[in-house]
């Protein structure tokens, strides 16, 4: 879906708009959607946007999202 969605903004002279996915609700499953992308989908996306409040600490030290 992603690859989709980058062809048509740059179809659309839209090619530097960044793509923020996804967009979960806590930091944890927000990692453990960003784990399951593969570097082609990883390349594509330029922000991961979680809304929540959990105190997990997974982002403690940094972000986590980026290897």
């Amino acid at each position: 879906m992603l690859g989709h969605l980058r062809a048509e903004l740059d179809r659309l002279g839209l090619s530097g708009t960044p793509i923020a996915a996804s967009d979960e609700t806590s930091y944890d499953l927000a990692r453990t959607t960003w784990a399951s992308f593969g570097a082609e989908t990883r390349a594509l996306v330029d922000r991961v946007n979680v809304h929540g409040y959990q105190g997990s600490g997974v982002l403690a030290g940094g972000d986590s999202t980026h290897a």
